[in-house]
């Protein structure tokens, strides 16, 4: 059933979280995972993007557990996987705002407590490298098109990048909350897609993005929307992109792969996309950064 326009607010994000957690079958691990699971959510997509990696790191937990607590919250229909990950990809989630919480009747004595993955944990870890949840029927259904090998379509259409002499803006900056800790770290580009929405069909980047302590982040960047105002952010944020790098507009989205580039995490309640610092000296301390 298609979900109201609204879903995917803060309220609905708490009120899923509630549930969950009022869920008889719910293990302390579940919380944690929905935590970060419901925290990713990116309401223009329609999902929420998380690693296996990422959620081991964020909840402290073995592969095997995290695996098993992935399969109780998309069984229990709190969720459900849109796309499988692979390679650095990241697992998309469906994230169904109205799961009503109930006491299962079922035995989960084998299966539903998160030290218990005997059943479970066999074989799953090795084969689930990407952040996969396992086997999830429901899943399968939500995957589009296969993506594991990179999309070749020019980026340059209609964008526009700025002059190299014009400091950056330093609009997302002042967007980031007060008192926020805004540490600007080293990080390597390690997956690129070109991907289109399912919401209304603009196309858009998706970058992920490893620093060397081992923090990630991710972005979205809009490369063709029907909305003026999408396709206007779109331009600078891939703009700002490109001039973090230090390149021109890139000809095919594989260029970003393996690229550095110094960012900033915006801390927050809900997902932000990341701040770029430019690559140039003028840039830099445009932004009031020290070179």
């Amino acid at each position: 059933m298609k979900q109201p326009d609204h879903a995917g607010g803060p309220v609905e994000r708490l009120n899923l979280l509630s549930a969950i957690i009022l869920s008889d079958w719910s293990t302390k691990l579940d919380h944690k995972i929905a935590t970060i699971i419901i925290n990713r959510y990116y309401k223009a997509f329609d999902c929420a993007r998380a690693s296996l990696r990422f959620l081991e790191r964020g909840t402290k937990a073995t592969r095997p557990n995290v695996i098993a607590s992935l399969r109780r919250l998309v069984e229990n229909g709190a969720f459900s996987v849109l796309r499988e990950g692979a390679g650095t990809r990241p697992t998309e989630y469906k994230l169904h705002f109205d799961f009503q919480s109930s006491g299962i009747a079922d035995d989960t004595s084998s299966s539903g407590i998160a030290d218990d993955t005997s059943r479970n944990g066999s074989g799953i870890a090795d084969n689930t490298p990407s952040g996969s949840a396992g086997d999830t029927s429901r899943g399968a259904s939500g995957i589009a098109h296969d993506t594991k090998t990179l999309l070749k379509n020019p980026l340059t259409s209609g964008v526009t990048l700025k002059d190299k002499s014009t400091p950056a803006p330093a609009h997302g900056l002042a967007a980031a909350p007060v008192g926020a800790d805004l540490k600007v770290r080293d990080f390597t580009i390690d997956y690129a897609e070109l991907d289109k929405s399912e919401d209304d069909g603009s196309d858009f980047i998706y970058v992920s993005m490893v620093s060397d302590d081992g923090t990630e982040l991710d972005d979205c960047i809009y490369t063709q929307s029907d909305n003026q105002k999408t396709q206007e952010e779109g331009q600078i944020r891939l703009a700002e992109l490109c001039r973090a790098i230090g390149m021109d507009a890139p000809e095919d989205v594989s260029d970003f792969v393996g690229c550095k580039l110094k960012a900033i995490e915006v801390p927050g309640p809900n997902w932000s996309p990341p701040r770029y610092i430019p690559a140039d000296e003028w840039g830099k301390r445009a932004m009031g950064i020290a070179a």
